[in-house]
This record gives C-alpha cells, structure tokens and sequence, in this order.
C-alpha cells in the first residue's frame, strides 16, 4: 500500500497511525525508493548497464544506510530493535535470490524488515510504503503491484504554504516561491488524479489532512474499510518503531503533541497576507477545486507567475520523461 502526498500534507500523520497495526508492516524508516529508482537510472543508465555487485551497493547506501546508521538520532530513538547488519544482509540476499529487477529492491527492502524486526507474520496484510514523490511513479506501482492499493493524503495549499514559509524562516534559508510551490502541488494533485482514474476504486482512497484531524474516527473508519483491516485503538495513536514509541509529529512551529492535533487546520488564515493567498488561489484555481477546496479571495491572474510555474512544469517533465 502506498501513501502518497507531497511533504507537510500529513503523510507522516497518517503513516504514524498506521504504524502499529498488528496487519501492516509500515517502513517507518521511509526507504526513498523513489529516490533510488531515479538515482539508479541516472547513474547506471538502466538495468543493463554497470556490475551487480555496484547497483547492490548503491541501493543499500541509498534505502538502507540514510536512516539504519548508528549515528543517525531517529534510528537510536525508534529503530534500534532492529538489527542493522541483519537488515543489510537480509536485504542483499533477497536480492540475490530474485529477478533483479527495480521492483524486487523495494520488495526485497520489505522482506528484510520485516523478517529482521519480528513484524512480518501471518496476520501482516499490506506493506505500506511512504517515500516522496510516489504518485509520479504510480504507473510502476501498478503495474508491478496490480493489487496494491493508494491512500493520497491532500492539504490545503494555503495550509501547506504557510508551513513552507514558517520551515523556511526558522532555516534561515529563503522562502520557497509562491510558483515553485504551485507547481509541486498541482503535479501531485494531477498526478493523483490520473490514478484515481486508471485504478479500480477498491484501490484508490483519498483524505483530506482537515477530516483526518478533525473527525479521526471518520477518516480511520473510512481507511479500516478500504483496507480490510481491524479497527484498533493503536489507529488513533501516532507511534514509530511498529508502535513502540510514541509520536509527536513534524510541526512547523516545533511544539510536539503524541496525539492527533486540530491547531494548524486554519491557521494560514492569518500567517499567509492577502495577496499570497491570492496568488496561490489564482495558481491552483483548476487543482484545488478538484479536491474541494474553495478560494477566498476575488479572483485575480497572475501572468508572470504563472509563466514561471508552467516553465517550471516543462522542465520537470523533460527531466523525469525517461523514468
């Protein structure tokens, strides 16, 4: 199963309730396959090109190594039940053993962490993947995995926005542009909707971040039946580790809560001025009304920065075209 979402939608939210079902092998350690499948393709120039022995270790630096390293905090605080020498070799022999191909990586992955933490039995139903940019490679999923299933998780752009904003000033880093922002959420937006069109409905489920925190039972009830997996208390509780410890999520402002929080829902009303509002009210007219979200400023055309975003959206599909 696959969560997709771009970052400060409450894909890790989401991921966190998920986490310590007893019939979901979540990767709290996020493998960035998507990350190494482009990488991999830039690098080696396809499946053919360059040795075994290199791809194995490229994927293992890549997937494994960003996150199972002993000095890397969030594997001390959540992962350390799991065994990195184990994970690396388990992995490597998975692969070995299989047809080589991209996909078998990512399952590979699964496999090794699942045998190497003790959560892979027989009730485990889904392994549920969370890795940025997974709805630009929906096509592969579903092809490799004709019966995986797509949970996208959409926010408000003003809401996600403001949280780029704040992220960015606290950084000491230069804010985001109003259209390079635009851009990324209209492509996953787009791209969530041409899956939802080409998989059946018993395959797709979307979630607005403001239902899921606002009415959790409705949105966890809503998952539970897509899934087809028991409604637990731990689905109300966000956790890392498969459950064993507690989460107090990714918030901009830094203020940590171990629940489900409802405090950043409107907030944009007041972070974001009126002309940035309209701006990305003016960028994301056609997206936002997809996923029912209502503009609340009179509707303004922005030339040049629409030039800029749709510069932007060719450059990107020039780049990714040959993945």
């Amino acid at each position: 199963m696959f969560i997709l979402g771009i970052p400060r939608s409450g894909t890790t939210l989401l991921q966190s309730l998920l986490d310590g079902h007893p019939q979901l092998l979540v990767d709290a350690a996020d493998s960035r396959f998507g990350s190494w499948y482009r990488r991999f393709y830039a690098r080696f120039g396809g499946e053919k090109n360059a040795a075994f022995d290199q791809k194995l270790a490229f994927a293992k630096k890549v997937m494994i190594s960003h996150i199972f390293s002993v000095n890397s905090h969030y594997y001390r605080d959540f992962l350390s039940h799991i065994s990195i020498e184990y994970l690396e070799s388990t992995f490597s022999e998975q692969v070995k053993r299989s047809s080589k191909k991209p996909k078998d990586y990512l399952e590979s992955y699964f496999h090794a962490l699942g045998s190497t933490s003790g959560e892979l039995t027989g009730k485990s139903k889904y392994w549920v993947d969370k890795t940025l940019n997974n709805e630009f490679l929906y096509e592969h999923y579903s092809q490799w995995w004709p019966e995986s299933k797509f949970i996208f998780v959409v926010r408000d752009p003003r809401a996600v926005y403001a949280t780029y904003r704040l992220r960015d000033k606290k950084q000491g880093r230069k804010v985001t542009p109003v259209d390079a922002f635009a851009a990324s959420w209209s492509r996953s937006v787009r791209s969530a909707g041409k899956i939802k069109k080409k998989v059946r409905e018993k395959r797709w489920l979307q979630i607005q971040y403001e239902a899921l925190v606002s009415d959790p039972e409705g949105s966890i009830d809503r998952m539970v039946d897509f899934l087809q997996i028991e409604k637990t208390a731990s689905l109300f509780q966000p956790t890392k580790g498969h459950g064993r410890a507690a989460w107090g999520g990714n918030p901009a402002r830094g203020n940590k809560e171990n629940r489900i929080f409802t405090s950043s829902v409107n907030r944009w009303q007041t972070e974001l001025n009126t002309r940035d509002i309209s701006r990305i009210e003016s960028l994301l007219k056609t997206e936002m009304a997809a996923v029912q979200y209502t503009a609340s400023t009179t509707e303004k055309f922005f030339p040049a920065l629409a030039l800029r975003q749709g510069l932007r959206d060719l450059k990107y599909t020039l780049v990714y075209r040959g993945i």
